[in-house]
């Protein structure tokens, strides 16, 4: 029998767990975002971090897998967190996809901040990590 939380226990919701997500992966987004910096100094980045339960998670291992093969035959449930840095244009065309609404929302570029996108379970939240620091900001 499962236990069901005490009155007063708070269960996570979806911002709880976008927070959780950029917690445990600024720092290896972080170093992502700026050695694919340094190699494509002139293309606007995005970083996205999504749960392996996220609606945009399958879309988001599909372009992985055209980058790194190996990924292939490893199913999006087993990976644990997604972490990556993709152009914007692209991440414009997945959440265009997935989550049209969301393209309002994307921030204008800060060469101090790496913007990152947020996918949960249940939705999508934006954050930004101070550059270099692996730090959470937003």
């Amino acid at each position: 029998m499962e236990s069901n939380p005490r009155r007063g226990d708070r269960l996570p919701d979806e911002n709880d767990l976008a927070d959780a997500l950029l917690e445990s992966n600024a720092e290896a987004l972080s170093h992502q975002y700026i050695e694919q910096a340094e190699q494509t100094p002139d293309q606007r980045l995005f970083g996205l971090i999504a749960s392996p339960e996220a609606p945009i998670a399958q879309t988001f291992l599909q372009i992985a897998v055209q980058r790194t093969p190996a990924l292939k035959d490893r199913p999006v449930e087993q990976m644990g967190d997604l972490v990556g840095v993709m152009s914007y244009a692209l991440l414009r065309q997945i959440i265009l996809k997935e989550a049209p609404r969301l393209l309002d929302w994307l921030p204008d570029p800060d060469p101090d901040i790496i913007p990152v996108l947020l996918a949960t379970p249940g939705g999508y939240k934006l954050a930004g990590i101070p550059i270099g620091s692996g730090e959470l900001g937003g």
